[in-house]
């Protein structure tokens, strides 16, 4: 019985530690714009790259997708990237939609919701 007793806080701590040290470990590494390391990339979307990785108890979102902005009234395209990490408790849900051209000269964005 007393072994019992002494099993689950050694595990509970483990547990604990090794998320403690993982979420901070790859919440280092995307400060620094490196790719997470204790983290699998699960979602790839269709948006310019954006990437969602999940952890030990946590979620990595790399976000690369295209925008358009408007400076000195005249209209530049390009990519905006950064990244984000939530908790277990903090968790984001992205819509999945994917940007398709249509086949013609038009450059109009068709949406489409998987």
């Amino acid at each position: 019985m007393k072994r019992k007793i002494l099993i689950i806080p050694m595990v509970l701590f483990l547990l604990i530690t090794t998320h403690l040290i993982t979420y901070k470990t790859d919440q280092y590494r995307i400060s620094k714009n490196k790719n997470p390391l204790f983290s699998v990339p699960t979602v790839y979307i269709k948006d310019g790259g954006t990437t969602i990785y999940f952890g030990f108890g946590y979620q990595v979102i790399y976000w690369h997708f295209l925008s358009t902005e408007t400076i000195d009234k005249k209209e530049i395209k390009g990519h905006e990237t950064g990244y984000e990490i939530h908790n277990l408790f903090d968790l984001k849900y992205i819509p999945f939609i994917t940007y398709d051209f249509k086949p013609d000269n038009n450059t109009e964005l068709i949406f489409i919701a998987e």
